[in-house]
């Protein structure tokens, strides 16, 4: 039998607010510092983690909080958003357990496809994306954003046949 990893996940509260705040605002300057374009100075912020707190969207991942992601969920699909790792796990395979539990979510649920967006300079999303199974889907230019070039939408379908996402 093949052991697999797996990673902890719970939904964010209100309590959880400031260490959020300073893991979003360590992603967002290490993104800044490796020229990766995707978020503003202002967006994403204290407000939509908040607002995604009250929405039971935000999981967080792993017993100390090693990651947090947004799951959206739609009728037929679910839009995963803002995924960011502790700056303390960057570079462990985090990322990659967190895309694993929310494939086992999908199969739990009986969500057939997944969605994620990333700016044309995350490499490392757009890696992780390709090698977790995620196919590029197109190109898109993001409202507010435009200056910083293309955007890239993924999905990850649960079947083979890509009529049934």
């Amino acid at each position: 039998m093949i052991e697999t990893r797996r990673i902890s996940r719970k939904l964010a509260t209100v309590k959880d607010l400031s260490h959020l705040e300073r893991m979003l605002d360590h992603a967002k300057q290490q993104m800044c510092s490796e020229g990766i374009t995707q978020w503003t100075e202002t967006y994403p912020n204290r407000e939509d983690i908040y607002r995604d707190i009250l929405k039971r969207q935000l999981w967080l991942f792993g017993d100390d909080v090693k990651a947090m992601a947004v799951i959206e969920e739609n009728l037929n699909f679910w839009n995963i958003k803002r995924l960011v790792v502790d700056s303390a796990f960057s570079g462990k395979g985090i990322a990659s357990l967190v895309i694993d539990e929310i494939k086992q979510l999908m199969v739990v649920h009986h969500v057939a496809e997944a969605r994620l967006c990333t700016n044309h300079t995350n490499h490392r999303m757009i890696r992780l994306a390709n090698h977790k199974g995620f196919l590029l889907h197109h190109y898109y230019q993001a409202q507010d954003r435009e200056n910083f070039g293309a955007f890239i939408e993924f999905r990850y379908c649960r079947f083979s046949n890509a009529d049934s996402c």
